[in-house]
């Protein structure tokens, strides 16, 4: 018999229907017997199920069977879209700045997707489809793509980055060596200025458990906050986390 439920008649309903669906046909003595249910209210659900069309009469036995069958459904898996944007409102959510998502591209890193703090002032320039050339600025981001991605090519003498708040500078062949050596070997970059947009970027590299390219990056564009360098260590530890589960999918 079917414990307190919100609804009593709907759970009595369905446990005569699990009765009828795992056995022979039924008359309503038997299925009164089996549930506990008085004979009067067995036989009210059983034409309500009879008109759902869910339970059928045999009129020459009086017994009832059922016409079809409760299944539970598989729970269905989240592709990796959903992960990845639930992972981006996460990421926005905790850390309080915007959560962004780029994709290694034959012309650069291209920023496919992106999640802004609730109530937070958006100041991020960059909207889903800006590409950071291979060819131009190493940034965090463009850095873990020279490490990581298939088809980065050799990284070019004119590289640049922010050496001061706005201000660029040309990187020599031996620092970007060992800007993406360091990159490779930890799977994450900063960068250590502000750019002209008084943005930083802290990002991890998201690479599938199964082999060694890269699937994309997993970047939160800083904006000044006096705490935040404090918080640079637990930001870059929340990025890799995000970037761990990622890879499992």
């Amino acid at each position: 018999m079917v414990g307190a439920a919100p609804v009593p008649g709907l759970a009595r309903g369905l446990e005569l229907l699990r009765h009828l669906a795992t056995g022979a046909p039924r008359t309503l003595q038997e299925l009164a017997a089996a549930t506990g249910y008085p004979k009067a209210s067995t036989l009210r659900m059983l034409e309500t199920l009879r008109q759902a069309g869910v339970v059928r009469r045999e009129e020459e036995t009086r017994r009832y069977r059922a016409t079809a069958r409760l299944l539970p459904l598989p729970e269905v898996a989240r592709g990796f879209p959903e992960e990845l944007a639930e992972t981006l409102s996460a990421l926005a959510g905790r850390s309080g700045f915007t959560a962004e998502w780029w994709e290694p591209t034959a012309e650069g890193m291209k920023l496919a997707s992106r999640a802004e703090p609730p109530g937070g002032e958006v100041a991020v320039k960059a909207r889903p489809g800006f590409l950071r050339r291979w060819q131009g600025e190493l940034d965090a981001v463009a850095c873990l793509g020279q490490a990581f991605a298939a088809g980065a090519p050799a990284p070019a003498a004119e590289l640049w980055n922010y050496a001061a708040a706005g201000q660029r500078r040309r990187l020599t062949p031996k620092a970007i060596r060992e800007a993406v050596r360091r990159a490779h070997a930890t799977e994450s970059a900063a960068d250590a200025a502000w750019n002209s947009n008084g943005i930083r970027r802290l990002a991890a590299a998201c690479r599938p458990a199964t082999g060694p390219t890269l699937r994309g990056v997993l970047s939160l564009a800083l904006t000044f906050r006096p705490d935040l360098e404090s918080r640079g260590p637990e930001l870059a530890q929340e990025l890799q986390n995000a970037c761990q589960r990622l890879a499992e999918i």
